[in-house]
Formats: structure tokens, C-alpha cells, sequence
């Protein structure tokens, strides 16, 4: 069962306790903001995974150049 809150923009939900917005704006904002959420966490995720790799790969040349030298030393 929902109750109407004081101020009109809230429901609350007997059965579960939750507070619900009704204003549809609301909730369309509140959806751009989780897709928005959702693109940076994905976005940041990309550029760890670059930054794990590019550290491999300078740990690699490094490994590398070390051999190199001592190539060259013998």
C-alpha cells in the first residue's frame, strides 16, 4: 500500500518502508544520472586496464634492455 508524504512529490510503501518519488522528472534525471555513472566506471576501467599494460610492457623493455646488456658485456 503507498501513503502520499507532506509536499506531494513522495509515496512511502507500507510493505517495504521505501520512500518513492512520483515526480517523473525526477526520476528521468535520476536515470541519466545512473547511465552517466555507469559510462564513467566503464570508462575508468579501460584506462586501468591501459595503465596495467602499459606498465607490463615498460617492465618488459626494461627486462630487455637488461639482457641487451648483458649480451653486449659478454
Amino acid at each position: 500500500m503507498l501513503l502520499k508524504v507532506e509536499g506531494g512529490q513522495f509515496v512511502k510503501d507500507t510493505t517495504n518502508k521505501a520512500l518513492l518519488t512520483v515526480n517523473p522528472a525526477a526520476l528521468q534525471e535520476n536515470e541519466a544520472r545512473k547511465k552517466l555513472a555507469s559510462k564513467i566506471n566503464s570508462k575508468n576501467d579501460e584506462i586501468n586496464t591501459l595503465k596495467n599494460q602499459v606498465e607490463e610492457l615498460s617492465n618488459d623493455i626494461s627486462d630487455i634492455k637488461m639482457m641487451l646488456k648483458q649480451l653486449i658485456k659478454n
